[in-house]
């Protein structure tokens, strides 16, 4: 969600509703939603150039001293990412749902979209990622429309990972470049 809110708040300050290139991205400190509590979230972001957008993400539990995400968003020219064949179609015997989430995997339902493994290893795997609920992301006063996609199935492709190291927690740290892509798709 909080690459989400960046690429809103840079589109909204560029006056552009497609997604940006993220580029330098830093998760520098996680954001911890309390199950019980509020979290305050504020965006900041710095126009550096007519394409080029600084942004950073800051949370109340730091009292915004801190930028927990960092990136730099770019607009304009083409960026295509390239999706992966899976090397075989055969399904690993394993259950996500039952046999991993809720142990290995913590999140909750709404986050729970790994469906199965095609190739699972330490250094690679190749899994599948169900399709988006349809319940909305945001309050009704903030605009529905989800730049990157479903937050969901990214947080996924983590999870998926996840599974080839069970032995520590992941989290990612950054990211060189992301490339926008349509994962509002109809199948998983």
């Amino acid at each position: 969600m909080g690459l989400e809110a960046m690429a809103q708040v840079a589109a909204a300050l560029r006056q552009d509703n497609r997604a940006p290139v993220f580029e330098a991205v830093e998760f520098a400190q996680p954001v911890v939603a309390p199950a019980d509590g509020v979290i305050t979230l504020r965006l900041l972001a710095l126009v550096r150039a007519p394409d080029r957008i600084d942004v950073a993400l800051r949370c109340s539990q730091t009292g915004f001293a801190v930028d927990h995400f960092r990136a730099r968003c770019r607009f304009g020219g083409k960026a295509e990412a390239t999706l992966l064949a899976c090397p075989t179609d055969e399904w690993i015997e394993l259950e996500p749902e039952q046999d991993l989430y809720g142990g290995l995997l913590f999140q909750g339902p709404r986050f729970r979209r790994l469906t199965g493994y095609r190739q699972l290893q330490a250094t690679r795997c190749c899994a599948e990622i169900g399709v988006a609920g349809g319940s909305a992301w945001f309050g009704r006063c903030l605009p529905g429309e989800l730049l990157l996609g479903d937050p969901a199935s990214r947080d996924a492709a983590v999870h998926a990972i996840q599974a080839c190291i069970p032995h520590v927690r992941l989290l990612p740290v950054g990211v060189e470049r992301w490339l926008p892509g349509n994962l509002q798709l109809a199948g998983p």
